[in-house]
């Protein structure tokens, strides 16, 4: 959840988070990243981006052609996106160009992150680790927007709603903050659902705040959590994603798909030559400076 939430911190600097046109630029970021990766791993725009079909974007996405043409056109309007006959590709004129840039180094950064918050995780991420960093930027990049969009596959119901994913998320994250804040809470419920009475229902003002959106957006957005049954609202502005919205079938599968798409992943790394530790220095050395 907080790999989630960092990338949607970071996904402001391009567009506002709140627009449903958020999973287009996703994967069209995805498609597109190879073409923003120097071959000394700098990220910088292309000079001729290749466009990418918009039949294939919307099959990955399993939404309807339509839907992803008025998304990439809206993104094209904003400038994030150019569009013609050939498909789409990310924009590479104007302000946009340093802001899709930023995105994708906080992309590559908090994949760094996560791999090193797995390493501490005892058998989460088995380490053998190395004094050569080998893994090149892109494919650390295109792994990381690879399990951005996974939620998208898992739980298409939900996350349909751009919106809705990013309160749900945001949600769960503050439910279970004090917990992670503790070592030992935290490795107790490391593989088990946190019990409710640990939980501690957060403000959707709290939710607003955290992501940037306008309260009756997050508002909204958690009356539709509420009538899919993976979120309710206890005390007074006490929002909950409660053991028993866990325990339905749908999100119980959609977790345990999850984390062992997230370990592929990362094994995937390990082999390229990824090194948590390595990592660790790198994130550490950017912050120094």
């Amino acid at each position: 959840m907080e790999f989630h939430s960092r990338n949607v911190a970071a996904l402001q600097c391009v567009l506002p988070v709140s627009r449903p046109e958020g999973a287009a630029f996703l994967l069209l970021a995805r498609l597109c990243a190879r073409d923003w990766i120097s071959a000394d791993g700098r990220i910088c725009p292309p000079a001729e981006p290749q466009p990418v079909s918009m039949s294939g974007i919307a099959a990955s996405l399993g939404r309807p052609f339509e839907t992803i043409r008025r998304h990439l056109r809206w993104l094209e309007s904003a400038g994030v996106a150019v569009v013609d006959q050939r498909g789409a590709a990310l924009a590479v004129t104007g302000d946009m160009t340093d802001h899709i840039a930023s995105y994708l180094a906080a992309v590559h950064d908090t994949m760094l992150l996560y791999g090193t918050d797995l390493a501490d995780a005892d058998d989460m991420l088995p380490v053998k680790p190395g004094s050569v960093w080998a893994v090149p930027t892109v494919n650390v990049i295109e792994r990381a927007l690879d399990i951005v969009l996974v939620p998208f596959a898992l739980q298409p119901m939900l996350l349909t709603n751009w919106c809705a994913g990013i309160v749900y998320l945001g949600i769960a994250y503050e439910n279970i903050r004090t917990v992670k804040a503790s070592p030992v809470l935290s490795r107790r419920y490391r593989y088990e659902n946190t019990p409710d009475a640990l939980r501690e229902p957060v403000p959707l003002l709290v939710v607003a705040t955290r992501f940037g959106l306008p309260y009756a957006t997050v508002w909204r957005s958690a009356q539709l959590l509420r009538l899919l049954r993976v979120a309710r609202p206890v005390a007074r502005d006490g929002w909950l994603v409660a053991t028993a919205d866990l325990h339905e079938e749908q999100p119980k599968q959609a977790r345990l798909a999850y984390r062992g798409y997230v370990a592929r992943q990362f094994r995937a790394l390990l082999a390229e030559g990824y090194d948590p530790a390595i990592a660790r220095g790198k994130l550490l050395a950017r912050a120094g400076a």
